[in-house]
């Protein structure tokens, strides 16, 4: 007989009653063991019914956003609106541990369901409610689908050409974002209730989850730049999307002045082998000049020529694909990482693998989505039973809150992670109560600048200093024996260590998990590279753009009729990587809290960022055409657009889920009412085959109009608006404000800023600000001296050797 390693979360249960916007959440709990039940009214839930459907068939078990986001859950028809299911749902919650639910803040407590009553029924419980903007604050009750919830948080204004029509990320990256951070907070909440026996409620903001993203708000309050659209032009070229020969294409990514030299070792062009280009600024004033000598070059060769040239020079490259490369790329299959699922209805298809492995508690699809009430009797007839699934610890009316206590205090944490995808995850764990030790260096810096007088000085340490709060700073030169010795010194007192670097780097340090393992048996190791530790591509380097391109999302984020020069470049999977690297330390301290042990977790950044767009995928298993960009288009909305609005490259995203929202928005559109009557615009299927006519009529209105007279107007009237935010729209944002989510903290260096808050709100135990960013080893001697007992002579010594620097 075959063992099954447990997984990490196989002890909870979860009652699910979240639309489609908390769905993604559900699957990553289910996905690593949870019980999760999806309560379902009698006619099932909605998202059963959105496009596209398997086949083309629009059945209410065929849904392909349904299938991806429901895969591994278990399905009860229970009508909580009524008062009798709403007593069989309280029946449920006395023996469950989590709740999670998407409804607009305060129905709860009109069904009796609120958290103060359920928490009364199980003390223990934890609820996790992810609404567009949050249980309080004076947008609380807008409506904001995914493309409203992007715009409001300030993603959407940085993609498409300067000037031009914005567009909005693919396939729901909003609420996918969302998932993930509601995902930790709830584990967060599990954590902490080892402790106290308690639960407490949890409260996600999509806007405030995609607000803290690409620094626009912090750097629009400490420097008053407006990030704005890169279009087809480089940042720092040459970084974007380069044809090749065979029709395919390469992105590229150069930041670093020895990459520079790198790039026009390999190419040596003439011109851009011109000392002046050598400084970055220069390079950027000549970005056109960059890109077209580049896409000459490359334009030579097939994709796998140009690849194998590039990674010989030591220059980021990667393959733009489709979701179709994406699968068949040998760095993929050598992986084994897309998953085959057999569904009753739908048949056997591939769907996509884990975005975070592990090595004792892995991560794995053990049932499809279910069918509508496929486990209604199972669930609802066990509701009287005496049961013996968990423990959670003391009563949680017993306990009394320490105060200020977060849920990561006392947990030891050493740092290897860098710049943005290893930097926000250690931040997330710093920012509920981690001791996060950085180890880092002056010698070399972590994307920050330590001239004064650089004109980047600014702006980098703006950056750090949001990466980096919370965090303490040990310099040490990891170059010299001794480092590496304090190094392990460090991981005996320490609960989990975390990197993102290249994949040899650790081992060549003497610090990989086994090595690990041995100074320390149970610690937890999270590692973090951009393609894996194991692979063809395990040694080519990465930066969040060459993700973008290598896992598909490139493809699918920019308008369907566009070159994929003009698709997005973002360096998006950073983000999803860091919140990924922050679940996997807390799933890994659950998992140790219940048996002692600990494990490797493996976030290859590339495999992460697939995951987020894992709807793609099953498109391309179940649909016979190739999964396409979007655009501002959603099969689900009609009328859905960004309408140009009175003002300088200003833009509202107006989205119709619902013929009352239609007649409702036509009826702002044209009072005299001849919209409403006309023929192409009756049902959401003629309102999807006249796009464009229809959003020559709304932009006829909202061009005479601010964004936000559109965003209220329509907002008063049941309709999903939001302002496309600039930083500056972030910055000065009401609501955010209200909700405490713009936050002061006074650095060092470069001084006092205005960062976005946590992702995530904790009603017992929130995440706060504790300290500001450390200048470089600004704790060294207290670490060394309170953690290892190194007295000052010793300290002395190595500082004047350089190991300490």
């Amino acid at each position: 007989m075959t063992n099954i390693a447990p997984q990490a979360l196989g002890h909870l249960r979860v009652l699910d009653l979240a639309g489609a916007s908390g769905q993604p959440a559900g699957r990553i709990l289910a996905d690593w063991g949870a019980d999760v039940i999806k309560i379902e009214p009698p006619g099932g839930d909605p998202a059963r019914l959105m496009a596209p459907f398997a086949g083309g068939d629009p059945h209410r078990e065929k849904s392909l956003f349904f299938l991806h986001n429901n895969t591994n859950k278990r399905s009860a028809v229970l009508d909580v609106r009524t008062p009798d299911g709403a007593e069989a749902f309280k029946r449920l919650v006395s023996e469950a541990d989590v709740v999670l639910e998407t409804f607009k803040p305060g129905l709860m407590a009109t069904l009796g369901l609120d958290y103060e009553r359920l928490s009364a029924l199980n003390p223990a419980l934890i609820m996790t409610s992810i609404t567009p903007f949050g249980q309080t604050g004076p947008h609380r009750d807008f409506e904001g689908p995914d493309i409203v919830s992007v715009a409001m948080g300030g993603l959407l204004y940085l993609e498409g050409e300067p000037g031009e029509r914005p567009y909005t990320m693919p396939r729901y990256q909003a609420w996918q974002m969302a998932g993930i951070h509601a995902a930790y907070g709830t584990l967060l909440a599990l954590y902490e209730r080892l402790r106290s026996g308690r639960g407490q409620w949890v409260d996600v903001s999509v806007q405030e989850v995609l607000a803290h993203q690409m620094f626009t708000l912090s750097l629009f309050g400490s420097i008053q730049q407006i990030p704005t659209r890169m279009g087809q032009t480089s940042q720092n070229p040459p970084n974007t999307y380069f044809p090749c020969r065979d029709g395919k294409w390469v992105h590229l990514s150069v930041y670093q002045d020895s990459e520079w030299q790198n790039l026009i070792d390999w190419i040596k062009d003439p011109v851009l082998s011109d000392p002046s280009f050598i400084d970055s600024s220069y390079r950027q004033a000549q970005v056109e000049v960059v890109d077209a000598l580049v896409t000459a070059y490359t334009a030579q060769y097939d994709r796998e020529e140009v690849l194998r040239q590039a990674w010989s020079h030591r220059v980021a490259a990667s393959a733009a694909n489709s979701i179709r490369d994406f699968i068949d790329d040998p760095h993929v299959a050598e992986r084994d990482w897309m998953v085959e699922v057999e569904h009753p209805l739908v048949g056997r298809y591939l769907a996509p693998g884990p975005p975070i492995r592990a090595s004792a508690t892995p991560w794995r699809i053990v049932r499809p989505a279910p069918l509508l009430g496929q486990h209604t009797d199972e669930v609802l007839g066990g509701i009287d039973q005496e049961s013996e699934r968990r423990s959670t610890g003391p009563a949680g009316d017993q306990q009394v809150d320490p105060g200020g206590v977060l849920p990561l205090d006392g947990v030891r944490i050493l740092d290897f992670a860098r710049v943005w995808a290893g930097g926000f995850g250690s931040r997330h764990l710093a920012d509920f109560g981690a001791t996060m030790m950085k180890v880092e260096s002056a010698k070399f810096p972590d994307f920050r600048d330590l001239d004064p007088e650089a004109v980047t000085w600014r702006a980098s340490n703006t950056r750090y200093g949001e990466i980096n709060r919370n965090k303490l700073s040990i310099a040490l030169d990891m170059h010299f024996d001794e480092a590496r010795e304090l190094a392990r010194g460090l991981v005996g007192a320490s609960d989990a260590v975390i990197e993102n670097s290249a994949a040899r780097t650790m081992d060549r340090m003497g610090l990989s998990y086994q090595e690990l393992r041995e100074i320390k048996p149970d610690i937890i190791m999270v590692r973090c590279p951009g393609f894996g530790l194991v692979g063809p591509l395990r040694d080519v380097t990465s930066y969040g753009g060459s993700v973008t391109a290598f896992s598909g999302l490139g493809h699918l984020w920019g308008y369907p009729d566009e070159a994929l020069s003009q698709h997005s470049k973002q360096v998006l999977p950073d983000f999803v990587a860091a919140a990924n690297l922050a679940l996997a330390t807390v799933l890994g301290l659950l998992y140790r809290a219940e048996t002692g042990r600990g494990q490797l977790f493996e976030v290859a950044q590339f495999e992460s960022g697939a995951a987020v767009i894992g709807q793609a995928f099953v498109e391309q298993a179940l649909l016979p055409a190739q999964p396409t960009a979007w655009g501002n288009r959603d099969p689900n909305a009609a009328p859905q657009g960004v309408y140009r609005c009175q003002g300088d490259d200003r833009w509202c995203a107006i989205s119709c889920q619902s013929d009352d929202q239609w007649q409702a928005l036509a009826t702002l559109v044209d009072p005299g009412g001849k919209i409403v009557v006309d023929g192409r615009f009756a049902t959401r299927t003629d309102r999807l085959t006249h796009p464009d006519e229809l959003d020559t009529l709304i932009e006829a209105w909202t061009s005479s109009l601010t964004p936000h007279q559109v965003m209220y107007l329509c907002q008063r009237q049941g309709i999903a608006a939001g302002v496309v935010a600039t930083g500056e729209d972030l910055f000065l944002d009401p609501h955010l404000r209200e909700r405490g989510y713009v936050t002061r903290i006074d650095h060092a260096v470069p001084g006092p800023l205005l960062h976005p808050g946590m992702t995530v709100g904790l009603s017992r135990t929130p995440g706060r600000v504790q300290r500001p960013a450390p200048p470089t080893g600004h704790h060294t001697r207290e670490l060394l001296g309170e953690v290892l007992g190194i007295n000052e002579s010793r300290m002395e010594a190595l500082t004047a050797k350089g190991v300490l620097v």
